[in-house]
């Protein structure tokens, strides 16, 4: 009988096997491959249940709720489970290799396809992708719109021979792309790592750190601690060997590619001899701190230890950007290895509750931040006393300094800032500002601050910018009520783009002048102009980009700003009238066209439009009410899938009770179910989708709008039966 050529590594896939097998049995979805051969479906399963392992351990799920973030099958684009934490803003996008062998591999083809997953979920191109994603659809859209993203990338291999760098290339470029503005982290699993996977989820190895710590000093009670300083070449590989594991008990994990890692990767690479003063240092929690050597530490001394059962706690960007700078860059030959501070706790395995406020006292600390330089800027101290002297307006450029100032008694440095980005002559600031403001703050020689708070800034410019600023914003969160769907979309992420119109179109040299009536010569023309703007804005990014352009990703781009800047500025400096928004843009106009829509929705029913026992799938149309309803929706899928049946008054069967509903009664029953109430007024056929098509109202002003209705008709439902019958020729109903 032929052996293995490794045996060791044949029991590891088995133990793998089996518990994939114990964890996720049941909770994987197969229906798609349930035709297949039966060694096929296995191969399904153990691929899909690896991928909802790897989910697990990253977010920190249940297995229920890794299994749901499974969408492997047709159309996956490379990705085979995405995990979604929206509270945290992360993402975690997973390709799953299964080996019945222990033989899986990364590809170059592989590492292509799920690049090109990753790209497309950043261009928000999500209808291509399959049902199982549509299910998740929103929370990765809310995710990505989030300007403090992160997204952690897993390629969960059952295998150990070695990865071509050529394989990893295209998707570690990309990772790095978006690492440039947002977090980003990319990590190859292989049998040790997902041992280790396993381990963690069954409650098995604790992390055990070796580490030698010169300089040592030493407290006994009431929590024994020791620190000092270590070489960083001890702390490189502790992230490889345990991955997340790591920081168990870290408020968050390592974020990647923040413009905070990537200083701490060129500190370590470009001066390492002062990486030592330029870091805060780690802090280990441990269960016990052995020390390998007998007698008494002396204090300065160095000394081995074994921190068993440990945790990093603070300090996890430290420890990732180690472990990627020494991962990319050879130290030269004869180099000195840069050192970090490092303290350890022991805590106990029962201490559970002390280690926790360890934890949120290391990570809630004030930190100071870019911001906080700015205090420190002869230009802002100038403009703080020149605010109190000229103007009687107090300018706040401490955090902490002042609480809250009145609107009329002042303003704080932060709202200064937004405002002079926006009134910037390049739209760039605008963008910028609209993705990510603490860039802003970069004082770099490339950095935005400088662009931001010019040379020649004085008081006047900077109060009556801001009074503008505030103007502005105030007539598009009006305006911005008035609209719904794609119309009010385009306001909430073209807000500042449109600030920065208005402020183009309205000041001028006099902004400086004292004897200039601000109020009546620019803040009373804020209010029209805003509007007249958006209204541009809005028909220019349709005429230009049309109308099922990626917003989200329009507006972050910054040659598409400032072309559509260009283009709204051009059109009203024209004296073209403002462009009449369309109906479906507009909440009045929605309003005036409540029972047509009703009717509409009746005529469905008469054209046959939707066929009976068509799949819909519920999408939650707000934020606020899509946090609160995921994780109950995917406790159980049947809560989000509704079947059609051609009937006036309950036209959707809930797959979950199979009982029938109205498309609001079915929505309100779902809100109620999952938080105790019903919630606010909505329009419910918003939330039900035929895959593919559209919403019921989408395929209901659809069919509307193919008859000649008069705009303000209001006609019953037998009035509006007998003008079908009329104009379309359908049978009477009884």
């Amino acid at each position: 009988m032929a052996r293995n050529d490794n045996p060791m590594r044949s029991m590891l896939v088995r133990q793998l096997r089996l518990h994939l097998e114990d964890t996720y049995r049941g909770l994987i979805d197969l229906s798609d491959v349930s035709s297949h051969d039966a060694k096929e479906v296995e191969q399904h399963f153990r691929t899909r249940a690896l991928a909802a392992m790897a989910v697990r351990d990253v977010m920190g799920v249940e297995p229920a709720d890794a299994a749901y973030a499974v969408i492997d099958g047709d159309r996956d684009y490379g990705i085979d489970a995405i995990g979604v934490d929206a509270e945290a803003a992360h993402i975690c996008l997973v390709q799953a290799k299964w080996s019945d062998n222990g033989g899986g591999s990364l590809t170059k083809d592989a590492s292509l396809k799920i690049k090109e997953g990753f790209e497309m979920l950043t261009e928000e191109d999500f209808d291509e992708f399959n049902n199982r994603f549509q299910r998740l659809r929103d929370g990765v859209q809310d995710v990505l719109r989030d300007h403090s993203v992160r997204v952690t990338v897993i390629m969960a291999i059952a295998g150990d021979s070695t990865i071509a760098d050529a394989a990893k290339k295209p998707l570690q470029r990309v990772v790095d792309d978006f690492s440039t503005y947002f977090g980003a982290h990319f990590e190859i699993w292989q049998l040790p790592q997902l041992r280790r996977v396993m381990r963690s989820a069954e409650g098995g190895q604790a992390v055990d750190l070796k580490v030698r710590i010169d300089g040592c000093g030493r407290v006994e009670a009431p929590y024994p601690e020791v620190y000092g300083v270590v070489d960083v070449d001890q702390i490189a590989g502790w992230q490889r060997d345990y991955g997340l594991r790591l920081f168990e008990r870290n408020i968050r994990n390592p974020l990647g590619g923040t413009p905070v890692n990537i200083g701490i990767i060129e500190t370590l690479t470009q001066e390492p001899e002062n990486f030592l003063y330029f870091n805060n240092g780690i802090t280990v929690l441990c269960e016990s701190i052995q020390r390998s050597a007998t007698g008494r530490l002396t204090p300065g001394s160095s000394g081995d230890f074994l921190l068993k059962g440990a945790s990093i706690v603070n300090g996890a960007q430290s420890v990732a950007a180690i472990h990627r700078a020494y991962s990319s860059v050879e130290r030269p030959e004869g180099a000195e290895p840069a050192r970090i501070k490092i303290t350890a706790i022991e805590v106990g395995a029962g201490n559970q509750g002390f280690a926790d406020r360890i934890t949120e006292a290391t990570n809630t600390q004030n930190r100071i931040q870019q911001r906080d330089f700015a205090a420190q800027d002869q230009m802002q101290q100038h403009l703080k006393e020149a605010m109190l002297r000229t103007l009687g307006k107090e300018y706040s450029i401490k955090q902490g300094e002042a609480t809250s100032i009145a609107p009329d008694e002042g303003c704080a440095i932060e709202e200064a800032l937004e405002a002079l980005a926006c009134a910037n002559p390049d739209a760039e600031l605008a963008t910028v500002l609209a993705e990510n403001p603490e860039v802003l703050w970069g004082r770099s020689t490339n950095g935005y601050y400088r662009r931001v708070f010019v040379s020649g800034l004085d008081e006047y410019r900077l109060w009556r910018t801001v009074l503008l600023h505030r103007k502005a914003k105030q007539s598009l969160d009006e305006q911005t009520k008035s609209l719904v769907n794609r119309g009010e979309r385009i306001a909430e992420l073209g807000r500042f783009l449109v600030c920065h119109i208005v402020a183009h179109l309205l000041i001028s040299d006099r902004i400086r002048d004292d004897g200039y009536d601000w109020d009546i010569e620019v803040l009373e023309k804020v209010p029209l102009l805003t509007k007249s703007v958006l209204a541009r804005l809005i028909h220019c990014v349709n005429q230009n980009y049309g109308e099922r352009a990626q917003l989200s990703a329009l507006f972050r781009s910054v040659a598409k700003s400032r072309d559509l800047a260009k283009a709204v500025v051009d059109d009203y400096l024209g004296e073209r009238n403002a462009p009449v928004l369309p109906d479906e843009y507009r909440k009045d106009r929605q309003r005036k066209s409540t029972k047509r829509q009703q009717n509409a929705v009746a005529l469905l029913v008469q054209r046959g439009t939707i066929a009976d026992g068509t799949r819909l799938e519920f999408r939650a149309q707000t934020k606020p009410l899509r946090q609160k309803l995921t994780r109950w929706l995917a406790q159980d899928p049947s809560r989000s899938v509704a079947h059609w049946r051609n009937d006036l008054k309950e036209p959707l069967v809930w797959e979950a009770d199979g009982k029938p509903y109205s498309a609001t009664g079915l929505v309100h029953h779902i809100i109620e179910l999952a938080t105790g109430s019903k919630g606010s007024p909505l329009q419910g056929t918003l939330y039900w989708l035929v895959p593919h098509r559209g919403s019921i109202a989408d395929l209901a002003f659809k069919s509307v709008d193919s008859l000649p209705f008069d705009e303000d008709d209001s006609l019953s439902f037998v009035g509006l039966r007998q003008r079908v019958v009329a104009v379309a020729g359908l049978a009477e109903v009884p």
